[in-house]
């Protein structure tokens, strides 16, 4: 069962496959971030470099019955769907909540509905809760 208490925050970050992930948990704690080593040209300097396989392992073990939240959740879920092919696994079914298609739904006035115009702007959230 899905409650408010067991949901994550996602951010991908990637074209066609997965380059960066961030997840934060229900209370805006930054639980998981990891940089694909196959798409990133400098990796010298940053942490939590990984094999994109482990990365989407560890991702599909960290969402296991969690709602999980995308702002354009269409793109990140695609994005998700390559590489989990790309590495030869099978692509979790996701429940998924997407803030953007929230956001146009109820709030007619925005001129962007951009995470950081809807976020900043018109909701003034905490930093924190951003990816």
């Amino acid at each position: 069962m899905l409650t408010l208490q067991n949901f994550l925050v996602v951010d991908t970050e990637g074209k066609d496959q997965l380059k960066e992930i961030a997840v934060l948990d229900s209370q805006g704690r930054l639980v998981y971030e990891a940089f694909s080593a196959e798409h990133n040209r400098d990796i010298s300097n940053q942490q939590n470099v990984k094999p994109l396989r482990e990365i989407l392992t560890d991702f599909s073990n960290l969402s296991q019955s969690q709602l999980l939240i995308f702002h354009y959740a269409n793109h990140d879920l695609e994005v998700l769907k390559n590489s989990y092919q790309a590495v030869d696994l099978k692509t979790p079914l996701f429940t998924s909540l997407c803030t953007l298609q929230l956001a146009q739904r109820y709030v007619n006035n925005f001129e962007s509905y951009s995470l950081e115009s809807v976020s900043y702007t018109h909701l003034t959230l905490p930093t924190i809760l951003l990816v």
